[in-house]
């Protein structure tokens, strides 16, 4: 009988092992997709946050596309190039709000067909970009900070030259430097 008793307690122990494991492993993966879900939450109501406090209620905006881009910054003596694919997400303001709501393009949401700027704004918002970027040390767009100031400086040069636009964001969607 002790052989079956001992026996027992075994398979007792080994099941308690196995769930110990099973509920140790489940709260790890447990506790880092809330943690993961945390961080997501957190960044949309930042985003949110942003542009809800810079666009007025009912302003639309818009991402698009401004290219590629190939400049030179400088490295000290060395010149060296950088290659990068612009975005820009837009409100757009005044009469340029208007043309967008219906004035003959239908009343289409933007952000499914892409919104497309006038010739004269895209030619505008180019030649900014350009500035910038060739303005730019290599060395200060190595760190995520120094692209993040860059992006700052964008929209704020943006901003101000596209007048009938609210410029909210500037994203990279491509970056290379060589």
């Amino acid at each position: 009988m002790q052989s079956i008793g001992s026996g027992a307690g075994k398979l007792s122990k080994q099941v308690i092992i196995v769930l110990v494991v099973v509920l140790v492993a489940g709260g790890g993966v447990g506790g880092y997709l809330m943690q993961a879900k945390g961080k997501e939450a957190a960044a949309e109501e930042q985003e949110g946050g942003a542009e809800t406090e810079i666009a007025p209620e009912g302003l639309e905006t818009h991402l698009v596309d401004l290219g590629e881009f190939l400049v030179n910054v400088s490295d000290g003596a060395k010149m060296r190039y950088l290659r990068t694919q612009v975005a820009m997400e837009i409100a757009a303001l005044g009469e340029a709000a208007e043309q967008n709501r219906g004035g003959g393009h239908g009343g289409h949401d933007a952000k499914e067909e892409g919104y497309e700027l006038p010739q004269e704004a895209l030619l505008r918002a180019k030649d900014v970009v350009v500035k910038q970027l060739t303005a730019c040390q290599f060395q200060s767009l190595r760190a995520e900070e120094g692209r993040d100031e860059l992006k700052e400086r964008l929209a704020a040069a943006l901003d101000t030259a596209l007048d009938e636009y609210e410029v909210h964001a500037v994203l990279f969607v491509s970056f290379v430097m060589q």
